[in-house]
C-alpha cells in the first residue's frame, strides 16, 4: 500500500522540482533499508529475504477470500461472473492514476495530498481479493483531515510600507 502513494508523496510540495523528488527518494531509500537491515543478523541474508517476501507480499497475492466481489471464482457456480478480468482493469487504471499523480497538480498543500492519499490508499483496498474491516485505518486519518480541516488560503504577501 505505501508504495502506491510513493508517486504522489515524492512531490510534496511541488511536483516539478527534480531536487526535492530525488531528495526525497533518496530518504524513502534509505528508511527501506534500514527496515530491512534487520535481515543481516541472520545467517543466509537471501534466503531471509526470500522467506520475508514468501510470508508478506507473496501470501496477499494468493491469498483468497470467500466474502471478496473479486473471488467468486472459486465457488465455480452457474451464474456467477468471473470478475477478475475487471479487477486487473481497475488495478492497472489504479497504478496510471498514481503515477500520473506523481507528475500533477503541479503544486500541493497539505490538505490536496491528504485528500489524494485517502483516493489512492481507498482505490487500492478496493481492488484487494482480501479485505477486511480493520483495513480501515490505512485511509481514515487521510479522509478526516481531508474533510475536516479548514481549507487554508495561501498566505497575501504583504506589500513594505516605503521608506520616508
Amino acid at each position: 500500500a505505501p508504495l502506491i502513494v510513493l508517486p504522489l508523496w515524492s512531490g510534496y510540495p511541488n511536483a516539478r522540482d527534480g531536487r526535492l523528488r530525488v531528495r526525497f527518494l533518496l530518504g524513502f531509500a534509505l528508511a527501506t533499508a534500514a527496515t530491512y537491515a534487520v535481515l543481516l543478523l541472520e545467517p543466509s541474508v537471501w534466503h531471509a529475504a526470500g522467506e520475508a517476501f514468501h510470508r508478506t507480499v507473496g501470501f496477499q497475492i494468493g491469498r483468497s477470500s470467500p466474502f471478496s466481489l473479486w473471488d467468486w471464482r472459486q465457488y465455480h457456480a452457474r451464474g456467477l461472473p468471473d470478475l477478475h478480468l475487471v479487477q486487473r482493469v481497475l488495478q492497472g487504471a489504479l497504478v496510471v492514476g498514481a503515477l500520473a499523480l506523481g507528475w500533477w497538480p503541479k503544486q500541493r498543500s497539505p490538505l490536496r495530498l491528504a485528500a489524494f492519499t485517502a483516493a489512492l490508499l481507498i482505490g487500492f483496498e478496493s481492488v484487494l481479493t482480501y479485505w477486511i474491516y480493520h483495513y480501515l485505518v490505512w485511509f481514515f486519518p487521510f479522509v478526516a483531515v481531508a474533510l475536516l480541516a479548514p481549507a487554508i488560503p495561501a498566505p497575501q504577501a504583504v506589500d513594505e510600507p516605503a521608506a520616508a
